[in-house]
């Protein structure tokens, strides 16, 4: 589970969008500015909201979270993954895959649930659908699913969030 099979060159670090936010809020490190953004998104939205200079016809006042599903607590997520060939999906993976996290993010991000799925839902032009992933697993309505190019994936993940 430590093999990591890509890092970004410095080069990258330095032009990506998330450094600029980081030296926009002070923050020194990646995982700093996801702890903050879970602790306090009254600061972090709207540090987002002026880097990436967006306009609403309306002002906007606060942050809704909209986290807590049905019977969820805040933050709570269930992480869906697809397995190389050759891996088998086990509660010990599950476990190594949610410490990894924990430990790579912070507490705060650690999964509620690892599930393993063959596939995930997307769109023709490869695009995951995680609306759809996120309505199966509240057992909401998907919406619409005419650009769903493997409607079994989909299936795939109401088994497994039933199980």
């Amino acid at each position: 589970m430590s093999e990591v099979v890509w890092r970004p060159t410095p080069e990258i670090v330095e032009r990506a969008s998330v450094t600029r936010l980081m030296r926009r809020g002070s923050v020194a490190a990646y995982p700093e500015l996801l702890r903050r953004s879970w602790e306090d998104p009254e600061w972090f939205w709207p540090l987002v909201v002026e880097d990436l200079v967006l306009e609403f016809s309306t002002p906007w006042e606060r942050v809704l979270d909209e986290s807590r599903g049905p019977g969820r607590r805040r933050g709570s997520a269930w992480l869906f993954c697809c397995l190389l060939p050759g891996r088998d999906a086990s509660e010990e993976l599950a476990r190594e895959i949610s410490a990894a996290m924990a430990q790579e993010l912070g507490e705060p991000f650690r999964p509620e649930r690892v599930l393993f799925v063959d596939a995930l839902p997307k769109t023709r032009s490869a695009k995951m659908m995680r609306r759809t992933v996120r309505a199966k697993a509240l057992d909401a309505d998907p919406g619409d699913l005419s650009s769903l190019e493997n409607p079994e994936a989909l299936e795939e993940v109401g088994r497994v969030v039933a199980a």
